[in-house]
């Protein structure tokens, strides 16, 4: 498979590399029209899909149409439309710069950009991510987040975060995806009562 997006060249050096690594190409197609063989969309009736594919670091929004010639059906991928900088990656983040923000608080003089390890980072990020799951699901989430001193003094506090305020904070990077996905049916003329699904992709769509 390979993104919607990609050139002639891109798609015949993702086949060439497939072929290095020892596999038998027999075809290359598209995320987005993979996503949706794997969704079932051939079973389904003839007409219009969004494929919405919010990924960690992208997001690819794809215009799929299903038709029928000779009693077969058939994907055929009409029009794609992204954001090459907005992924889940980013809302681990504002559920982090929170954490960060009430650490602060608590510890007046905590400089996170400086005063953390590497792994230290990796570790709040962590607990950021874990945190944004567990609000896909719920009305708020808890994170303990610590942090060990030059002094080795450990730092520690728990961190509640209420789905009221990871909306409000997130709510640019919603408002980026929508755009994606409006532009897309404004480029193919489309109204929303044309859409018969839209097919959500990877884990970020259930935020």
């Amino acid at each position: 498979t390979h993104p919607a997006y990609f050139t002639i060249p891109a798609k015949n050096a993702t086949k060439e590399a497939a072929e290095l690594a020892g596999f038998e190409v027999m075809i290359t197609i598209t995320e987005p029209g993979a996503a949706a063989i794997a969704y079932g969309v051939l079973n389904q009736d003839i007409g219009n899909y969004i494929v919405f594919d919010l990924g960690g670091g992208t997001l690819d929004v794809t215009w799929l149409k299903i038709e029928e010639c000779n009693n077969k059906k058939s994907i055929c991928l009409k029009e794609h439309q992204g954001d090459a900088r907005l992924g889940g990656l980013d809302w681990d983040e504002e559920v982090l710069r929170f954490a960060v923000d009430q650490f602060r608080q608590k510890y007046n003089d905590f400089d996170f950009t400086v005063e953390t390890t590497a792994a230290e980072k990796e570790g709040w990020l962590q607990n950021a991510r874990k945190m944004k799951i567990v609000l896909s699901q719920g009305s708020f989430a808890n994170g303990d987040f610590l942090h060990e001193t030059q002094d080795h003094e450990t730092l520690f506090t728990k961190i509640r975060l209420d789905q009221t305020v990871f909306d409000g904070r997130t709510a640019s990077l919603v408002a980026r995806a929508r755009k994606a996905l409006e532009d897309l049916l404004e480029r193919s003329h489309l109204k929303w009562s044309d859409v018969r699904n839209v097919i959500p992709v990877g884990g970020s769509p259930r935020i």
